[in-house]
């Protein structure tokens, strides 16, 4: 992208909460001085100067007492870094018609998917044997929940030729966004109870970005102002049902919105009845689902890459595609293997096998199911293993969690290899032990885990406490 440098600004240092590791804030700007020029037939289209504006974090953490001392190491930004960029060529003609916009608004939502929260690259560099679990570098759990409702509008500016507005609000935590229904030809609008939407947090110094929008028809929809300019998540609950200003594109303020902002607190969801997981669903807070992922076994053939895709109703998480790599089961794995199988044949208990053999409890019985397997379909039924180590995070309402199926698939590149239907309301919520799944001929070991939420009614300790749990400790 040319020989200009990036430009890095003062960096800050601060150690986390929860486990003694360090972050790294780093303002980070960049201005390509090259012409980037894209080329089909007689069509020519060149973007310059393109730029890249926002905060990096570098977060090193746990903190060992063993090399490599640094459990881990990743990268993200808090916020969408600000980009921009000109068009030239047939581009700069296109830029007259809202080009640019669409253009602009396409490269921010792929940087979004890749390095801004709950998105972030990560590299573990210690072992589950040294206490580090890979998942938790990439997919850490949230802190906490904002719950952002829209209430109602004050004098808002007449934004249609009828000297009315549609009005909606737009808001955006991180790669985070929802969007309010539209109040109908209204100055002062009402949104109805229970237009909400329930924000995973991962840094109370995420950014919240409202913004107020007139909805049309036939045309795009009309932008109205911002609330209360960007504020964050930490300072949040200050403004819960306050007066917030809007600000139009010129600064000058335009009406006033109320929002509600409540901190959700989360905490293990016990059931009443073991045989009803959700007996004890409240219908008025979210809830958080956990699909922890571990490893995927089976007979890939010839796929060079796998990925596996978790779905509950119209929200998909995806995992990262991974190479299946082809290792045949050492010598040692073997007499393991042929070890664990003649002491099991001895009627030997899984803690005596695992004192003798020196693997953990859970490497024993994963032994177990792995031989049971391999002689009832051969040596060619399983024949990899591959390390998925990634985590999703869903939240969902009582609805949801009672009617919803979670879905899980696994794919290759080209196609399908297998789809599994789970009725949450039958599977038994535990986060401590994996479950064996079969989807499609295919193994996949996991976990499956739901956290309740409650609100925060203590507001002045909204930032002392999260932070003491989460990720920074606010000055």
């Amino acid at each position: 992208l040319g020989p200009n440098p990036p430009a890095v600004g003062s960096i800050h240092l601060r150690q986390t909460a929860s486990n003694g590791g360090y972050l790294l804030f780093m303002p980070l700007e960049y201005t390509s001085d090259v012409t980037l020029n894209l080329v089909s037939g007689p069509i020519r289209v060149g973007l310059h100067q393109l730029s890249v504006a926002g905060n990096l974090i570098i977060r090193l953490d746990p903190l060992l007492k063993q090399a490599p001392l640094i459990g881990g190491i990743s990268l993200y930004f808090l916020d969408p870094p600000k980009i921009d960029f000109h068009l030239t060529g047939l581009g700069a003609i296109a830029e007259q018609f809202g080009v640019q916009r669409i253009i602009k608004k396409e490269v921010d939502a792929v940087i979004a998917a890749y390095m801004v929260l709950p998105y972030r690259f990560g590299i573990a560099l210690a072992t589950q044997a040294q206490g580090v679990d890979p998942a938790l570098i990439t997919n850490p759990p949230p802190i906490g929940l904002l719950r952002v409702t829209a209430i109602s509008g004050h004098d808002l500016p007449a934004a249609d030729l009828n000297g009315k507005t549609d009005p909606y609000l737009s808001v955006q935590i991180g790669a985070q966004r929802w969007q309010s229904s539209a109040v109908a030809h209204s100055l002062n609008p009402t949104w109805p109870p229970g237009e909400s939407h329930s924000f995973m947090i991962w840094s109370l110094w995420q950014k919240v970005k409202v913004t107020l929008w007139d909805k049309d028809m036939l045309t795009q929809d009309d932008y109205v102002g911002i609330v209360d300019q960007d504020f964050r998540v930490g300072d949040a609950m200050r403004r819960h049902k306050q007066n917030l200003a809007v600000h139009n594109s010129s600064g000058k303020k335009t009406g006033t919105i109320k929002l509600g902002l409540e901190w959700l607190d989360m905490a293990p969801f016990r059931a009443r009845q073991a045989s009803s997981p959700t007996a004890a669903l409240n219908d008025n807070l979210p809830y958080i689902l956990v699909v922890s992922l571990d490893r995927l076994q089976g007979n890939f053939g010839v796929e060079e890459a796998v990925q596996v895709v978790a779905k509950v109703g119209a929200t998909t998480k995806e995992g990262v595609f991974i190479p299946v790599t082809k290792v045949k089961e050492s010598r040692l794995e073997k007499t393991l293997s042929r070890v664990v199988e003649k002491l099991t044949d001895r009627k030997m208990k899984d803690k005596d096998i695992a004192d003798v053999t020196g693997l953990t409890l859970a490497e024993v019985q994963d032994c177990k199911e792995y031989l049971q397997h391999k002689k009832k379909h051969g040596d060619k039924a399983i024949d990899i293993e591959i390390a998925i180590d990634t985590i999703f995070y869903f939240v969902l309402d009582k609805a949801e969690v009672t009617h919803e199926l979670l879905v899980l698939e696994v794919k290759s590149k080209t196609r399908s290899l297998g789809v599994l239907k789970i009725e949450m309301r039958k599977e038994t919520v535990k986060a401590d032990k994996l479950r064996r799944y079969l989807i499609g001929g295919y193994h996949l070991w996991g976990s499956i885990s739901l956290s309740r939420t409650k609100v925060r009614s203590d507001k002045s300790r909204l930032t002392l406490s999260t932070a003491s749990s989460g990720e920074i400790g606010i000055e």
